[in-house]
């Protein structure tokens, strides 16, 4: 939903009443309908906007598995999140390799998991990418971790990328 333009021509201050307005020189000063309109709007649109919730998460030229890693956030109000993420293989193996991402959130005080299916294809065009959207409880964390497998071992690097979004966080 975009949001109107500003009333710009429009008076931002005007008398909050017109009778005081007519007897003082310095009338008392409220926000004009037009503005306050617009300003009510605004908010409507930016709160239901997704905003980023935490810093893209960056992992290059990784060669193991990663282990169960808390996306960076400094606090986490229960509600609906994005989690998407990419990865794909920068030096393929000699003979094989295999790398999956999964995403783990507790909700209802039971823990959650969203794996994806193992990329195989050991190649520099093999790419992955996959959304997640949950519903976390507060202050519980949002993690990533990934499965590597390769052949021979560590030979095969791949580039690892995260982000969340906040779709809508519970009113308590």
């Amino acid at each position: 939903m975009a949001s109107a333009s500003p009333p710009l021509y429009e008076a931002f201050a005007v008398p909050a009443d017109l009778a005081e307005a007519r007897r003082l020189r310095l009338p008392k000063l409220q926000i004009g309908h037009e503005w306050l309109r617009w300003l009510s709007d605004l908010v409507v649109t930016v709160d239901r906007a997704p905003t980023r919730a935490a810093s893209t998460v960056r992992k290059t030229a990784q060669t193991a598995s990663i282990g169960v890693t808390p996306l960076p956030l400094a606090t986490i109000p229960p509600g609906l999140y994005r989690v998407s993420y990419r990865c794909r293989v920068t030096t393929p193996a000699g003979v094989s390799s295999s790398l999956s991402v999964t995403i783990t959130w507790t909700e209802g005080a039971v823990v959650q998991t969203e794996t994806s299916a193992a990329l195989t294809g050991n190649a520099t065009t093999t790419h992955g990418v996959g959304t997640v959207v949950l519903r976390s409880d507060a202050n519980t964390p949002i993690s990533y971790s990934t499965t590597y497998a390769s052949n021979p071992g560590a030979a095969m690097v791949y580039d690892l990328d995260l982000v969340i979004e906040a779709l809508a966080l519970d009113v308590t």
